[in-house]
C-alpha cells in the first residue's frame, strides 16, 4: 500500500453545519451568499490541507527543527513554500477582514483549523498564535503599537509567540524571574529567558513578536506583579521595516517525542543587545488579567489540535482495515476452504472502529456546539434566560474541550496503531506520528489535571451550587425528549438518565466535602469527574446527531453511501452510550461513594481541620 495521506472529514463537517446545528437558520445565516462564503472557505482549507500540507507531514517529522552551528534555527524544507501559500490564502483574508466582509462564525473557523492541524500540526504552530496576538494587541496596545505592529500580524509577514514558561517555572507562574526595567525614555528593557517556546525562532516570517510575561520589580514575588510586554525580534526602523536587532537569541531547540517540525526554543533576552519591550496597557502588574483573554482560544485550539490528529488516525485506520485481507470468520478459523476477509469485518476491529469514530465525531460536535454558543452570544439578541444557558454551557465545555479531547486523542491514535497491527508500529504509516504528535496536548496550555481543577473551582464554584450543571442537564433532557418522540432509543435514554443522576450525585458530594472542610480531598477525584462530565456532553451530541440521522433515514434516503453514513451515525451513538457512558456512570457513582466516606478518611482535627480556613474562604467566594 502507498502511504495514506490526510483526508478531511468534509461530509461530517457539512452534517454539523447544515443538518445538526442548521446554522443557516439558528444563527441567522440564511443568505445564500453567506452560506457560499462558508462553504468556499472550507473547500479552500480542505484543498490546502489534503494537498501540500499533508504531502509534507512525513518530512516534517524526518527533518526535525534544529539549531545549526551558526546559531540559525532550521525548519523542514517544505515550510517556506507552505508559508508563502498560507499567506496568499489566509493573509489576504485577514488583511481584508475589515472591508465589510462578515467574519466566519466560530464553528466554521474551528473546522478550518481542524483540517489544517489534522494534516500538519507542526507547521500550524508557526501561524497559530497570530489571531490571539491580534486580539491582545488590539485590546491592550496603545494606538502607536497597534499602528506599528498590527498590520504585519494581519498579513502574516510577522508571526507571534506567547512566552510564559521558564526553566524553573512551568505551570507555577509564581516562580517567573524575567524582569522588564523601565528606562528614562519610558521604554522597558527585558532580561531573562523563556523556555519551550513553540515556534520561538525561525526564518519563515520577516519578524516575530513575543508576548512576554515578566516582572517590573526583580524583588517582587507572586503572580500579581506580572506584566505583559510586546517584544519584537527586530525593532522597526524609520521606514517601518523590521531591521534593528532587538537582542533576542535562541540558545537551544529541544528534541522532542513529537511535533518535531515545531522549533521549541530556549530564548534569551537582553544579554548581548538590549531587548526593548513595550508594555501592554497603561498600568504595570495587569499581565495575568490581560492574558486571560488568550486562555479561552488557547484551550479551544488545543482541543482542535487533538481532534485533528485523532480524526486523521481514525481515517487512516478505516482505509487500512478495508484494504487489509487477513483472517477468517471466527467460526471458520480452522477451515482450509474458508476465504480470508478484510480485517474491517472482524468484530473486534469493528469495535475499535466504532470506538474511534464515536469519540472523534462526538468531540467534533462538542467543539462545534461550543462555537455555536459563542456565535449566538456574539451575534444574536438572545432572551436573558437563553443567554444564561449558553453562557453556563460554554463555561462547562471550555475546560473539557481541551482536556477530554486531548486525553482521548492519545487513546484514539493508540487504537489506530492497534488496528493496523505491526504495520501501525512502522513509520510507513502516519498513525505512530499522529500518536507522538498528540501527546503534548494533554500537557500544554495547562495540564489536564489543572483543567479539572479549573472546571470544579472556577467554573462550577466547587459544586456548592449547581445551576450551570442544571443548564447542561436541561439541554440534554430536551434532546432525550425529541428522541422519545421518535422511538427506538429507549435504552440510550435510560443510560443517559442514569449518567445524569450519577453526575448530580458526584457534584453534590464534592460540594459536601468542601462544606465539611475536606476541599483538599477533591483534586483526587477531579480528573474522573471531568471525564464523566465530558462523556455526558459527548453522548448528548452523538444522540442529537443520531436523531437527525434517524429522521433522514425515515425519509428513505436513496443514495447507498448517504444511507450508510446516516446508519453509522446512529450506530456510533448507540455504541458510545452503551459501552462508554455506562463506564462513566460507574466512575461518577464511585466518586460520590468515596467522598461519602470523607469524615472517616479525613478525621476532623487532622487534614480536615487544616483545610478548614481555605474551605471557608472558598465558600464565602461562591455562596
Amino acid at each position: 500500500m502507498h502511504r495514506i495521506l490526510y483526508k478531511a472529514p468534509k461530509r461530517e463537517m457539512d452534517f454539523l453545519l447544515w443538518e445538526q446545528l442548521r446554522i443557516h437558520q439558528t444563527l441567522g445565516l440564511s443568505s445564500d451568499q453567506h452560506r457560499s462564503a462558508i462553504s468556499s472557505s472550507l473547500e479552500l482549507a480542505r484543498e490546502f490541507a489534503e494537498g501540500p500540507m499533508a504531502q509534507s507531514y512525513a518530512e516534517t517529522d524526518e527533518q526535525e527543527a534544529h539549531l545549526d552551528h551558526q546559531g540559525v534555527v532550521c525548519t523542514p524544507a517544505s515550510f517556506p513554500a507552505l508559508m508563502r501559500r498560507y499567506r496568499e490564502i489566509w493573509g489576504s483574508w485577514q488583511a481584508h477582514a475589515d472591508e465589510g466582509r462578515k467574519p466566519l462564525p466560530e464553528i466554521a473557523q474551528n473546522l478550518i483549523i481542524e483540517m489544517l492541524v489534522g494534516s500538519n500540526p507542526s507547521f500550524v504552530t508557526y501561524v497559530g498564535f497570530n489571531g490571539p496576538a491580534q486580539t491582545l494587541l488590539n485590546t491592550y496596545g496603545s494606538d502607536d503599537l497597534r499602528r506599528r505592529y498590527g498590520p504585519a500580524l494581519a498579513t502574516l509577514s510577522a508571526s507571534a509567540c506567547l512566552c510564559l514558561t521558564e526553566k524553573a517555572a512551568g505551570s507555577d507562574l509564581n516562580l517567573l524571574s524575567s524582569v522588564c526595567r523601565r528606562q528614562d525614555s519610558g521604554v522597558y528593557h527585558l532580561t531573562g529567558h523563556k523556555w519551550l517556546i513553540s515556534a520561538g525562532m525561525h526564518e519563515l516570517t520577516d519578524n516575530i513578536y513575543y508576548f512576554v510575561l515578566a516582572r517590573t520589580d526583580a524583588e517582587a514575588t507572586g503572580m500579581m506583579g506580572l506584566s505583559c510586554f510586546l517584544v519584537p525580534r527586530y525593532r522597526l526602523d524609520a521606514e517601518g521595516r523590521p531591521a534593528i536587532d532587538n537582542g533576542v537569541r535562541c540558545r537551544e531547540v529541544v528534541r522532542k517525542m513529537g511535533l518535531r517540525g515545531c522549533a521549541n526554543t530556549l530564548l534569551e533576552f537582553g544579554q548581548e543587545v538590549p531587548s526593548e519591550a513595550y508594555l501592554l496597557g497603561e498600568t504595570e502588574g495587569r499581565g495575568l488579567q490581560q492574558l486571560m483573554l488568550m486562555m479561552t482560544p488557547a484551550r479551544i485550539s488545543t482541543g482542535i489540535y487533538a481532534l485533528g490528529l485523532a480524526a486523521s488516525a481514525c481515517e487512516t485506520a478505516r482505509i487500512y482495515a478495508a484494504q487489509r485481507i487477513q483472517g477468517k470468520k471466527f467460526d471458520q478459523s480452522m477451515s482450509g476452504k474458508a476465504t480470508s476477509q478484510p480485517i474491517c469485518q472482524h468484530p473486534d476491529v469493528k469495535r475499535m472502529r466504532l470506538d474511534m469514530l464515536s469519540v472523534t465525531t462526538g468531540c467534533r460536535a462538542m467543539i462545534a456546539r461550543l462555537g455555536f454558543y459563542q456565535a449566538q452570544l456574539r451575534t444574536m439578541a438572545l432572551a436573558p434566560e437563553r443567554a444564561q444557558v449558553a453562557t453556563d454551557i460554554l463555561d462547562i465545555l471550555l475546560p473539557i474541550v481541551k482536556a477530554y479531547t486531548s486525553d482521548q486523542a492519545w487513546r484514539v491514535t493508540e487504537t489506530a496503531i492497534q488496528t493496523l497491527g505491526g504495520i501501525g508500529y512502522l513509520r510507513d504509516y502516519p498513525v505512530e506520528q499522529n500518536a507522538r504528535d498528540c501527546k503534548i496536548l494533554s500537557i500544554w496550555e495547562g495540564t489536564n489535571h489543572i483543567q479539572s481543577l479549573f472546571l470544579i473551582r472556577d467554573k462550577l464554584g466547587l459544586c456548592l451550587r449547581n445551576a450551570k450543571l442544571d443548564s447542561l442537564i436541561g439541554e440534554v433532557s430536551a434532546t432525550l425528549d425529541v428522541l422519545a418522540g421518535m422511538g427506538g432509543f429507549s435504552r440510550e435514554t435510560e443510560h443517559m438518565k442514569a449518567a445524569v443522576s450519577a453526575l448530580r450525585g458526584a457534584a453534590e458530594m464534592i460540594g459536601n466535602a468542601v462544606r465539611q472542610g475536606g476541599m483538599n480531598s477533591v483534586p483526587e477525584f477531579s480528573c474522573e469527574f471531568q471525564t464523566g462530565l465530558a462523556e455526558i456532553a459527548v453522548a448528548w451530541q452523538l444522540l442529537d446527531a443520531a436523531g437527525v440521522a434517524q429522521s433522514a433515514l425515515a425519509h428513505h434516503v436513496a443514495d447507498p453511501d448517504e444511507r450508510a453514513y446516516y446508519e453509522e451515525k446512529v450506530e456510533a451513538a448507540r455504541y458510545f452510550v452503551r459501552r462508554r457512558l455506562t463506564q462513566s456512570s460507574a466512575s461518577l457513582a464511585n466518586i460520590a461513594r468515596e467522598l461519602g466516606y470523607l469524615p472517616q478518611r479525613l478525621p476532623l482535627g487532622q487534614h480536615a481541620a487544616r483545610s478548614m480556613p481555605t474551605a471557608q474562604r472558598q465558600r464565602r467566594r461562591f455562596e
